[in-house]
């Protein structure tokens, strides 16, 4: 009777799902307050902040290990927000309302030294404001309170310096400045008056407007499609509303149900897979939240829990999901918030015991933008390491060999790595120890004689790199039945015999080990 030992654990779970993180990134003073995020090319955050206690805006810049910060203006007092921007070549653009000067600023980097110029006077904008420099000349979308006359402002620079112009009567809070493919700039934005949701797009040197529909707290984005991407709160924070721009020029919509909590300040990213993000701050749990639309349905995680957040900033990372920058109101610090893992379904993970140490297997049903993935062993008197030396990568399903498993219980842990280098690990997968044998042995292979095929058996008292070859009556070896490294225990290899009938001899080595038998052929 064979004697098996091989044992299959699996104690995950059969779908895990994502999760989000936050980091610090600024934390001395009250720092953070207004803050702009844009990514470059390599989908690195940068971001544009209001530095309350030292009076400064600083710009910050990720270079992929460690954050770098500038002083883009000092003495300055900035009641609302900042608007970042990068060009094609990821130079920084930052604009903002300095009270003190009572001026709407705009800054640039010179070299290594940064420049301001002044867009226009006042000391009553900014609370929401929008800056792009491609692929055009800078240019601006704002508010401005002007006491019982509230208005969103246009701004562009040229050669004769900064203008500005008058898009609507209107608070123009939640302002959003997009170009589309024409070089048109569009501005999205929120009509207080109409407590609505209005698309302006300046055509042949006039404003059009038309009302996208009842709501506020809105963003927008031209998405990898070219259509204007719509998110905003309804009219009485009860839900999200997704809107998409149509080719006929209207807007169609969507009920983002899985937005629960009094939402707001909304924001909204596009993938180029087609996924859509919207983050949003819930009011009534004081958490900021996301809902994710992928394959038509709708999911909600949370980000950041038990703290005032309010307006915050988005934009894509490398791993396709949003990264968001947001002032913590009770640490007065600010955080980035990233994905730390990417969906994966994993749909089975096992570790087994086989002659070659154990195998590990698993299976994945999703794994959006997952780079690769590690493995990780603790044993008995051994802490926990990884066990690969380069990222498993490849397609569902995996099998990865670990020879140097040891006799003792082992325990494994998988770990999916995104493209940003996070990631979650799952597990354990459990085997027990190997069962021991206190013999080395070479038992007689059956059938004996042989007419085709045969099973060799042998027993080891430990692990060891062995050799199991045939022989003819001369010494010669004929063929090799097995090589390589053999756990401790019994193993049974079946071989099929391709000899001409006679009389051999089967002979196992294993280190200072060695024991041989004979194996007749006949037809």
């Amino acid at each position: 009777m064979r004697y098996l030992f091989l044992i299959i654990v699996l104690t995950t779970p059969s779908t895990l799902w994502a999760g989000w993180k936050s980091e610090t990134v600024a934390s001395e003073g009250d720092v953070g307050y207004g803050c702009s995020l844009a990514t470059d090319r390599w989908k690195r955050p940068h971001i544009s902040y209001v530095d309350k206690t030292q009076g400064k805006v600083v710009y910050a810049r990720y270079t992929g290990s460690y954050w770098e910060f500038e002083d883009v203006a000092e003495d300055v007092e900035v009641y609302g927000a900042t608007a970042l921007t990068l060009d094609p070549f990821d130079n920084p653009y930052v604009l903002f309302c300095d009270m003190k000067a009572g001026e709407l600023t705009y800054a640039y980097r010179s070299g290594s030294n940064w420049r301001t110029e002044r867009v226009a006077s006042g000391s009553d904008y900014g609370n929401y404001l929008s800056i792009n420099v491609w692929p055009t000349d800078p240019h601006i979308s704002c508010d401005r309170a002007s006491g019982t006359n509230p208005r969103l402002y246009y701004g562009y620079r040229d050669e004769g310096g900064w203008h500005t112009e008058t898009v609507a009567y209107s608070s123009g809070y939640f302002n959003t400045l997009y170009d589309d493919d024409g070089g048109n700039p569009n501005i999205v934005y929120w009509h207080d008056k109409s407590d609505s949701v209005k698309h302006a797009v300046l055509k042949t040197g006039e404003w059009v407007i038309d009302d996208i529909a009842e709501g506020t707290d809105c963003d927008a984005i031209v998405g990898p499609d070219n259509k204007f991407h719509v998110s905003f709160a309804t009219a009485d924070h009860a839900s999200i509303i997704y809107a998409v721009s149509t080719t006929g020029g209207s807007w169609k919509f969507e009920n983002v149900k899985a937005a629960l909590g009094t939402p707001g300040f909304t924001q909204i990213c596009v993938n180029t897979a087609g996924d859509v993000f919207i983050s949003y701050f819930s009011f009534a749990k004081s958490n900021l939240r996301v809902v994710t639309k992928k394959g038509g349905s709708w999911t909600r995680e949370a980000v950041a829990a038990a703290v005032y957040i309010g307006p915050h900033s988005t934009a894509l990372g490398s791993d396709g999901y949003p990264l968001i920058a947001y002032y913590h109101g009770n640490k007065r610090d600010l955080m980035l918030a990233h994905h730390y893992f990417t969906d994966v379904e994993l749909t089975s993970f096992t570790a087994t015991r086989s002659r070659a140490g154990v195998d590990i297997r698993w299976a994945v049903g999703r794994a959006e933008a997952v780079a690769g993935y590690n493995l990780y062993r603790e044993a008995a008197g051994a802490g926990r390491g990884k066990i690969n030396d380069v990222l498993i990568e490849g397609r569902s399903p995996f099998i990865y060999a670990d020879g140097r498993a040891p006799a003792t219980e082992c325990r494994y842990w998988l770990e999916a790595v995104a493209a940003t280098g996070k990631g979650q690990t799952f597990g354990p997968a459990t085997v027990p120890p190997a069962v021991k044998s206190r013999v080395f042995a070479l038992y007689a292979n059956v059938p004996n004689p042989v007419a085709g095929a045969t099973t060799f058996s042998f027993e080891l008292p430990e692990g060891a790199n062995i050799t199991l070859g045939l022989f003819d009556a001369a010494g010669r070896k004929v063929a090799a039945v097995a090589e390589g490294y053999f756990a401790a225990g019994r193993h049974d290899l079946a071989f099929h015999v391709h000899l001409a009938p006679g009389v051999y001899v089967y002979r196992l080595d294993a280190g200072s080990r060695s024991a041989a038998r004979k194996m007749v052929v006949v037809k």
